[in-house]
């Protein structure tokens, strides 16, 4: 094999490792995207429920479930996509997260007390 044959196929495999590399990068914006779609759905759907008040507390706390849950991807989100530090504050600062307990009362005020139930994972 010729030198320059070699440098040939050389190149050609770096290229073709660049746009591999590109095309990941251009997947992981892409889900990053969606997971702060994800979250402002989320954040949209339990703000129009309070302001409504038509929602029961159950219906609330679903909702603020939900918003959890996209929360807590758009975070995973972030860390594989290379942010490693202060996400939590990024996404406060960025979204406008509801409060813990958006109502006070006798109600059920957690997730399970609501009838929400996290998916396990099968043994």
């Amino acid at each position: 094999m010729t030198s320059s044959f070699r440098r040939d196929v050389a190149r050609r495999g770096q290229g073709g490792l660049a746009a591999v590399e590109l095309e990941l990068a251009g997947e992981r914006a892409n889900a990053l995207g969606r997971a702060g779609d994800r979250l402002a759905e989320t954040i949209d759907t339990w703000r129009l429920l309070v302001e409504v008040g038509a929602a029961s507390h159950a219906e609330v706390e679903r909702a603020l479930h939900d918003v959890r849950d996209a929360a807590w991807a758009l975070i995973v989100q972030r860390e594989c996509t290379g942010f490693r530090l202060d996400n939590l504050g990024w996404i406060r600062r960025n979204y406008d997260i509801p409060p813990r307990r958006p109502f006070a009362g006798s109600e059920p005020q957690t997730a399970a007390a609501a009838g929400v139930t996290r998916p396990t994972w099968p043994s």
